[in-house]
């Protein structure tokens, strides 16, 4: 800390300025990322959830409508007679071929079987190279159904058709067994394919493209994959070979570094269900963007940065001059000034070290007068002394005493003050002395701003009146010329001849149209024209003052009308705010834009109201 103190001023505010601004910059581009990337993992778990629900929910469906298609052709069949025979007639075989042609992308097979009988017949579609379908017929021996190899029964649909699950690398589908009344022996074994509901499931869903789902069975293969390549794999090569992941029955979400998965359990075919999101395009687009982010707070901040060097080194320079004439100044040079022009606060302080310089010169010859005179009186003094007897001396005396002390009292009384204030405090440091009786003597400079900051915070107190608009703006414009001619700025008037009278404090407006004017001067160019123009709209007035100077930053609109902000070398950026809370007191609005032509344009609407 002593060694910062000793620091210039201007360092003092580029390093500060420096640390705050980085600090808060980083701060809110970590913020940003790290809220970034667990708003795209929440998003992935949330889809990836949302594809289960819905994948499951289509799979129990599709099975559902299968019971009921089954249902349909049991119902067909049991109107065929079998006469007690052990072979099934001919129409079975025919009314079970012409469901396969209706339903061949959806059953591999259907099995015609006698639990009294060894054999079996099977049906099963076959696509020609031609693209021409036929159901291919063969008898196996009964032991090859899968009620030889125990399954698992996922649910009972109606009571009659059973669904079992059997999936597996060699073999993927969901058998659903038909049977039929106590009279008849016969049955049916349908194999509904778990790729064809599943492919459909996809399509229903609209997968998204880093979307990917799995179905794997209890040996962790992967019996269907909306990715081609990992069907019949090891679904470990997904998920990077979290074995615990995969054989967990709880339904479980991982996270990873590029994917979040979801895995549940469907009991319906007996089987894991695993959802993956890849996630490393959307954290790819997060890190362009972050990228892009710093890129542009780093030329904000070197853009600022440069302002700040710049503005400080002028304060830095003004304040290196008044220390030097200050220093001239405590030594007893009092025919220094500080010799810097400035129109802002700093300036008013320059000014009033001057005018308190010039003053401590009055009163300093003022003072030499007075001793001169007081010499001269004691002279006069000692002169008569010696003619007055005692008594008459004491007379003398004391009348000349009295008369000399008013006297004195009269021509120092000035002067004492600035004396005062110069001795009070810190007797041991005469530039810290001087300093702080300069800072009191110019206190009074900063009142216009104080009643400005007051009336900023106040609401204003409305004169209104029914007022003739379009001559308050002509006699405005008509006083201020006079001001504006040092710049030889025209002016270019349209005022709408049908504009109401205007129920206003016509004091304060003419206020705001001056305060508009003087910036329009201010930023005009030499020769330029300010166009002001007056318009009847539906309620109301509007009033356009417009320049042709450089316009307003767009990044700086919002700011504007701020208090304390401006950009102007001088000012104390009250101005606009001001205007602004004149014209809020009168229900109107005040905004600001660039005209295409180049230069600001003001908008100001006010609501016309019948007196």
């Amino acid at each position: 800390m002593p060694m910062f103190a000793k620091i210039k001023i201007r360092y003092k505010i580029l390093i500060l300025f420096t640390l705050f601004t980085l600090v808060l910059l980083l701060t809110i581009v970590v913020y940003f990322y790290i809220n970034g990337i667990k708003y795209v993992k929440e998003q992935a778990v949330e889809k990836c959830n949302n594809y289960t629900v819905q994948f499951v929910n289509i799979l129990e469906e599709e099975i559902r409508h299968s019971v009921i298609e089954i249902a349909g052709l049991r119902t067909q069949l049991s109107f065929i007679p079998t006469d007690g025979n052990d072979i099934p007639p001919p129409e079975f075989a025919d009314a079970v071929e012409a469901f396969l042609h209706t339903y061949a992308n959806k059953y591999s097979s259907i099995t015609i079987f006698n639990k009294n009988l060894d054999s079996v017949a099977r049906l099963s579609p076959v696509r020609l190279f031609t693209g021409d379908l036929v159901i291919q017929r063969d008898i196996r021996s009964i032991n090859t159904l899968i009620m030889k190899n125990p399954a698992t029964i996922a649910k009972d649909y109606t009571g009659k058709e059973l669904v079992f699950s059997n999936i597996s690398k060699s073999d993927t589908g969901i058998y659903i067994v038909s049977t039929f009344d106590e009279m008849t022996a016969w049955n049916l074994l349908f194999i509904l394919r778990l790729d064809a509901i599943a492919e459909k499931g996809i399509q229903t869903i609209n997968l998204d493209r880093e979307a990917t789902i799995a179905i794997y069975d209890s040996a962790g293969i992967t019996v269907f994959c909306s990715d081609k390549k990992y069907i019949h794999q090891a679904v470990s090569q997904l998920i990077d070979e979290n074995h615990s992941f995969i054989f967990n029955d709880d339904n479980t979400e991982l996270m990873l570094s590029s994917s979040v998965l979801t895995k549940s359990w469907i009991d319906v075919i007996g089987a894991a269900l695993l959802v993956k999101f890849d996630i490393a395009s959307s954290v790819q687009q997060l890190n362009n963007l972050t990228f892009q982010a710093i890129i542009f707070i780093l030329i904000l901040f070197s853009s600022i940065t440069m302002i700040v060097i710049t503005i400080s080194n002028k304060i830095s320079k003004s304040i290196s001059e008044i220390a030097h004439v200050a220093d001239n100044v405590a030594a007893g040079n009092l025919d220094q000034t500080i010799n810097v022009s400035r129109k802002d606060e700093l300036g008013v302080l320059i000014n009033s070290f001057n005018q308190m310089v010039e003053n401590l010169k009055v009163s300093y010859r003022n003072l030499r007068i007075t001793n001169k005179e007081l010499e001269d009186k004691i002279e006069e003094l000692t002169t008569t002394k010696a003619k007055l007897s005692e008594k008459e001396r004491l007379a003398v005396i004391g009348e000349t005493v009295s008369k000399i002390s008013h006297e004195i009292q009269n021509k120092i009384g000035g002067v004492s003050i600035w004396i005062q204030n110069l001795e009070m405090q810190y007797a041991d440091d005469e530039t810290a002395r001087i300093y702080i009786d300069e800072i009191k003597n110019t206190l009074n400079s900063f009142l216009h701003m104080l009643v400005n900051f007051k009336r900023f915070y106040r609401v204003p107190n409305l004169n209104k009146s029914l007022t003739d608009f379009g001559v308050l703006i002509e006699n405005v414009i008509e006083n201020f010329k006079t001001d504006s001619e040092s710049k030889r700025v025209n002016f270019a008037l349209d005022i709408d001849a049908n504009i109401p009278e205007v129920f206003l404090d016509p004091q304060l407006i003419e206020e705001v149209i001056l305060n508009m004017l003087i910036n329009a001067v201010y930023f005009s160019p030499e020769n330029g024209t300010i166009y002001v123009r007056c318009t009847q709209i539906e309620g109301g007035i509007e009033i356009e003052i417009a320049d042709e100077g450089p316009g307003v930053n767009d990044q700086i609109t919002g700011k504007i009308f701020q208090p304390f902000f401006t950009t102007k070398s001088s000012g104390s950026g009250l101005g606009l705010a001001i205007v602004k809370n004149i014209i809020k007191a009168h229900s109107g609005s005040i905004t600001v834009s660039n005209r295409e032509a180049g230069g600001a344009c003001f908008r100001i609407t006010l609501p016309v109201y019948s007196s």
